[in-house]
């Protein structure tokens, strides 16, 4: 927004903190009630899930490899 002063910038983070507050309270208030009515809001397939899409796991899957150095350079 290139018209946008400082001021205007200003009160436009204000606004946006405000409702990411208020969308934060509302989220937890109604997880709050679906616990008190006993929904169950884990995942049904739990850690299998994640190993499935391939996130996770103790299997070092989640690690990048290393690249290896170009021909004619040192690695750092």
């Amino acid at each position: 927004m290139p018209e946008a002063n400082d001021l205007t910038a200003g009160v436009m983070a204000l606004v946006a903190r405000a409702k990411r507050e208020a969308i934060s309270q509302r989220t937890r208030e109604a997880l709050a009630m679906a616990r008190g009515r006993g929904v169950n809001l884990r995942n049904p397939n739990g850690a299998a899930a994640l190993r499935l899409v391939g996130k996770g796991g103790g299997d070092g899957r989640r690690l990048r490899p290393t690249p290896t150095p170009m021909h004619g350079t040192s690695p750092r």
